[in-house]
C-alpha cells in the first residue's frame, strides 16, 4: 500500500493521539474493543480526526461529499424540507456535522429563495475549527442568513419543532468488529505492541452476541473468518438525538444497506475502510488521528433504532431516486442559465450524485417522521 507521507506536524499531531490511546489501552488491560479505539481515533477531544484541524473535505482534503460537489443537492434537500417547514410553528433546522458548511449555506439560500426559512438553523460540531470553517462559508456566502444560524457542541436540551438531519453522520459512528470463529463469535481490539497498534481478539460478550443474533440475518450459518460490524450504541444514540424535536421530521443520507445485502455471506471481510488524501484502504490502526474511518451503514438497524425512538418510518430510498423526485434537472437546468460559462462542469458534478457507479445508487436516503 503507498499512501502520501504525512507533514511533520502531522506526525507530530500523531503522536499525541497515539499516546493518548496508549493511556486508554493501559486503563482496559491491554485491550482496547474496535468501538472505543475508533471513537479515540475520530473523536478524542483535540486529537481526534473530526476533533482537530486536519482538512478533510474537497480536492485539498481526504474525501469528497455531496454538498462539495454541487448546489443542487442542497437545493433538492430544501424542497423537500420546504412542506414540513410550512407546517410547523417556529420549525428549526438542525444539522448534525456540517462538514465545511457548504450544505447549510446551501440549503439556507434556497429555502430564502422559496420564503419558506426557518426560524433557527442549528449546527452540532464537536470541531473549533470546522466551527470557524463553517462560518467563514456562511459569512462569504449568505452573510444575511447568518444570525439564524447557531453551533452547538452538544445534543439540545430545549424541545423544538423541526427537521434533524445529517449527510455522511451514521458511517462515522463507532463499531464492533466481529469475527466470526471456530467456537463462535470474537469481537476484535487494539493492543500496544512494542511500538505501534496491533490486532487482538476475545470472545464477545453475552449483550454483543444478542445484538449480532438479532441484527445480522442467518449468523449461525456465516462461514468461519467472516468478519463484519455492528454497531451496539445505535438505539442509544438515536434516542438522544431525537430526544427534544417534538413534531417534524428526521433525515439521514448515508452510503449503506439494508441487513439482507450488508450482511450477505460473500461479504467476507466486511465494509470497513479509510480514507487519507483521497487514497482508499483498510487499515485503521496506521496514521492516527489524520485519517478517516467509516464504514457502510446498516440501515436496519438505524430503522430499528428509529422506530425504538419513537420515529415512525416515512420513506427509503436511493439518493438517486430521492434527487429526481425533488427537482434535481430542474435545479441543475437553473444553475447553467445563471453561469452558461460552466455548464459542462456544473452537470459533469452534480451527474456524480446520481449515476449508479458514483453516488447514485451507494447512497441511501431515509426519512422518518415524529
Amino acid at each position: 500500500m503507498s499512501l502520501p507521507k504525512p507533514s511533520r506536524e502531522a506526525i507530530k499531531h500523531s503522536l499525541e493521539l497515539i499516546t493518548y490511546t496508549r493511556d486508554l489501552i493501559a486503563t482496559q488491560q491491554g485491550f482496547l474493543p474496535f468501538d472505543q479505539f475508533m471513537d479515540a481515533m475520530l473523536y478524542a477531544p483535540g486529537l481526534g480526526y473530526y476533533a482537530a484541524g486536519c482538512a478533510k473535505f474537497g480536492e485539498a482534503g481526504d474525501f469528497v461529499t455531496a454538498p462539495t460537489l454541487s448546489p443542487v443537492f442542497a437545493h433538492c434537500l430544501a424542497q423537500s424540507f420546504a412542506p414540513t417547514l410550512q407546517q410547523l410553528s417556529q420549525p428549526i433546522l438542525f444539522e448534525l456535522g456540517a462538514g465545511t458548511g457548504q450544505l447549510a449555506a446551501d440549503v439556507l439560500t434556497a429555502l430564502a429563495e422559496q420564503e419558506i426559512l426557518p426560524d433557527q438553523y442549528w449546527i452540532l460540531e464537536v470541531s473549533p475549527d470546522l466551527q470557524a470553517r463553517q462560518k467563514a462559508t456562511l459569512q462569504q456566502q449568505c452573510p444575511q442568513l447568518l444570525e439564524r444560524v447557531t453551533w452547538l457542541d452538544a445534543l439540545p436540551k430545549l424541545s423544538f419543532n423541526g427537521i434533524i438531519f445529517g449527510n455522511e453522520v451514521l458511517d462515522a459512528l463507532p463499531v464492533h468488529l466481529i469475527e466470526k470463529q471456530q467456537d463462535g463469535w470474537h469481537e476484535r481490539g487494539v493492543m500496544w505492541q512494542e511500538d505501534h497498534f496491533a490486532w487482538a481478539s476475545r470472545p464477545v460478550s453475552q449483550a454483543v452476541l444478542d445484538i449480532i443474533h438479532h441484527n445480522v440475518p442467518a449468523a449461525q450459518t456465516l462461514p468461519v473468518g467472516y468478519l463484519t460490524e455492528i454497531n451496539t450504541q445505535l438505539i442509544s444514540w438515536h434516542q438522544s438525538v431525537v430526544a427534544s424535536l417534538k413534531q417534524g421530521k428526521v433525515v439521514w443520507i448515508d452510503y449503506g444497506f439494508e441487513a439482507q445485502d450488508y450482511y450477505h455471506p460473500m461479504r467476507v471481510q466486511g465494509t470497513l475502510h479509510c480514507h487519507y488524501r483521497h487514497h482508499v484502504h483498510d487499515d485503521p490502526l496506521i496514521y492516527p488521528g489524520l485519517q478517516d474511518i467509516t464504514t457502510q451503514v446498516d440501515f436496519s438497524a438505524v430503522l430499528d433504532a428509529a422506530e425504538a425512538s419513537g420515529c415512525t418510518f416515512e420513506n427509503f430510498q436511493t439518493q438517486h431516486a430521492f434527487l429526481l423526485q425533488h427537482g434535481f434537472v430542474e435545479h441543475l437546468e437553473i444553475f447553467c442559465q445563471q453561469h452558461p460559462q460552466d455548464q459542462l462542469s456544473l452537470t459533469q458534478r452534480a451527474k456524480q450524485l446520481i449515476l449508479p457507479e458514483a453516488m447514485g445508487m451507494r447512497f441511501k436516503v431515509l426519512e422518518l417522521l415524529i
